[in-house]
């Protein structure tokens, strides 16, 4: 029984887990797009304060 429930525990986060990290993603997708067409380099997009304020 013990090791069902971590099976199943194990299942849920791993969805949770894929959840949030989808939801993160789509939530800077636009931003992303607009820095790579405004030709920002990786370094330059990480010192932005628009991510801090997103």
């Amino acid at each position: 029984m013990f090791t069902s429930g971590l099976s199943i525990g194990r299942d849920i986060l791993g969805t949770n887990t894929n959840t949030l990290f989808f939801a993160f993603f789509g939530g800077y997708l636009a931003l992303l797009i607009w820095f790579k067409d405004l030709s920002y380099t990786v370094g330059e997009i990480e010192i932005q304060k628009y991510l801090v304020l997103k």
